[in-house]
């Protein structure tokens, strides 16, 4: 737009080759690169701009790109003089300068090689290192051009990352850094089909630091919504669902705990997706996949985590039950209670703020109904299965038409109860065993949980003691279906049956004024 209306104004032709992009801009960012810097002088540009434009005035046209931010002209600070030595022209904005320079780059290796020649193998001759462009690259002041052909070089070779055109980068912590920012810029066609590439160098490189894998789940996080991305929330469920619950916890679980309320991927999609913020025309893809990620959320042991992706989870499905439905088919055989747990929850809020979609209501308890009550035997789960039997309640009430045994629904129900309940010794064999501190490098969560749960070994064991004993502690003996006894009637049952030297003792033991003299107090 701009450029257009500029050659507009000059007279300067649009074709290939002749435009002004082709013929100053890219000149300009062809002499950086010459010259290993950001900047080239005034005298070059004037130069520059007389010898592809001689009738025209150079100091309006230079004006004119000065005025709408193509260019800008900045001092040039003289060390042997101390003081400025002229100016120089820049590209104003950095990322605009570094990818102006990249495009340029990549004219020139198709210029040598040809375009129909784009492979590794020329790629790697172009980016050798023994070659200008490599010491070029090789700059630590060049971040930003390593930005830049992260994305470009991906985009350009059918996948084939930056690091493996120029390997002399990989260990470069800037290179690095650079290529995990590509996955969330380029193009979602900017990776190879089957991924590999991209897969190696993330397993050998990225996730051998704990910054490196916090930086790429960000990533991943960052275009989770976005569809037909081959890194999107698809993969990172497919991904996450591989691990056992303890190994997914052990990286996964902390990675959400330490980066909650980091204001990074975490907090903004939990905030874009609890805000007022009309979402109406946002595709049910887009929101789906964005809800994947928040399900996950949901692993967190972090409660103020998991009740926000929980709420934000409902704000963004209301009204739309058919995605809901979706999830919860995708997440049947998550191997974690938490997501679960929390996924029933949310469905159960969107078919109560949902009641006027009652195609959408009727296909959701169907569903549920199935798939938790119909063969008698629902999760052991208590909050998993109300919040299921809520959803069908809701459609009940709302007079839809759906085939189920109610009694199914209802509770008591008929779950099985543990053959075998382990012993506090065996436990303690298990995880609190005698020669623990002998090897105390190895399973040392074994010894945390042992020290939050059983607060009767002399440990702190806040959770057993605040949390597990009492929600346990007022259990009673008798069964649910028998009658209640006569408390008092049993002990007295209880002392007729005692010997008259047993009654005796009973006595002494249970009143505390047993063989004293009363009367003279009394």
């Amino acid at each position: 737009g701009v450029s257009k209306k500029i050659a507009k104004q000059f007279n300067i032709p649009n074709s290939p080759g002749k435009n002004m992009w082709d013929t100053i801009i890219e000149k300009i960012a062809e002499r950086m690169v010459e010259k290993n810097d950001d900047r080239i002088a005034e005298d070059e540009v004037i130069a520059l701009v007389k010898n592809e434009y001689p009738s025209i005035d150079h100091s309006n046209l230079i004006k004119e790109l000065e005025r709408n931010l193509l260019i800008v002209k900045v001092p040039r600070y003289s060390r042997e003089k101390n003081d400025y030595d002229g100016f120089d022209f820049r590209f104003p904005f950095q990322k605009f300068s570094d990818h102006l320079i990249g495009r340029y780059l990549f004219k020139r290796y198709e210029q040598e090689f040809g375009k129909a020649n784009k492979n590794l193998q020329t790629a790697k001759k172009f980016f050798s290192k023994r070659r200008k462009l490599g010491k070029f690259l090789v700059n630590s002041w060049n971040r930003g051009i390593i930005e830049a052909l992260s994305i470009q070089c991906p985009e350009h070779l059918k996948g084939c990352e930056l690091v493996e055109v120029a390997p002399y980068l990989k260990g470069f912590q800037v290179a690095q850094e650079a290529f995990v920012e590509s996955l969330i810029w380029r193009k979602p066609t900017g990776f190879s089909e089957d991924r590999k590439n991209t897969l190696a160098y993330i397993n050998s490189e990225i996730i051998r630091t704990e910054s490196g894998l916090y930086n790429l789940l960000n990533a991943f996080l960052t275009i989770a919504s976005v569809p037909n991305h081959p890194f999107n929330a698809d993969f990172l469920h497919k991904h996450l669902s591989r691990f056992s619950m303890p190994k997914r916890d052990s990286w996964w679980s902390t990675f959400l705990h330490y980066q909650y309320g980091e204001k990074g991927a975490i907090d903004s999609l939990i905030e874009w997706g609890w805000s007022d913020q009309d979402k109406s025309h946002i595709n049910d893809e887009s929101i789906r996949l964005c809800s994947v990620a928040l399900c996950w959320f949901l692993s967190t042991p972090n409660r103020f985590l998991r009740d926000k992706a929980t709420k934000a989870l409902v704000a963004l499905l209301t009204n739309r039950l058919s995605v809901v439905l979706e999830l919860l088919k995708q997440f049947r055989d998550v191997n974690d209670p938490y997501v679960a747990e929390r996924l029933y929850a949310v469905a159960y809020g969107c078919a109560i703020r949902s009641k006027n979609d009652k195609d959408g209501l009727k296909n959701l308890s169907h569903w549920v109904y199935n798939e938790i009550f119909k063969d008698g035997n629902p999760p052991v789960h208590i909050l998993l299965r109300d919040y299921a039997r809520g959803i069908i309640e809701v459609a009940l009430n709302e007079k839809i038409n759906i085939s189920i045994n109610r009694q199914k629904i209802e509770p008591p129900y008929v779950s099985d109860w543990p053959k075998r309940v382990p012993s506090e010794k065996s436990l303690k064999n298990k995880y609190y065993p005698k020669d623990f501190f002998q090897n105390k490098t190895e399973d040392r969560g074994f010894l945390d949980i042992w020290s939050s749960v059983m607060h009767n070994f002399g440990t702190l064991g806040d959770f057993g003691n605040y949390v597990i004993n009492s929600a346990v502690s007022h259990w009673s003996g008798r069964r649910l279906n028998s009658k209640q006894k006569n408390r008092k009637k049993v002990f007295e049952n209880f002392k007729k049956g005692l010997s008259k030297r047993q009654k005796i003792l009973l006595e002494k033991a249970t009143n505390p004024f047993y063989g004293v003299d009363l009367s003279s107090i009394l």
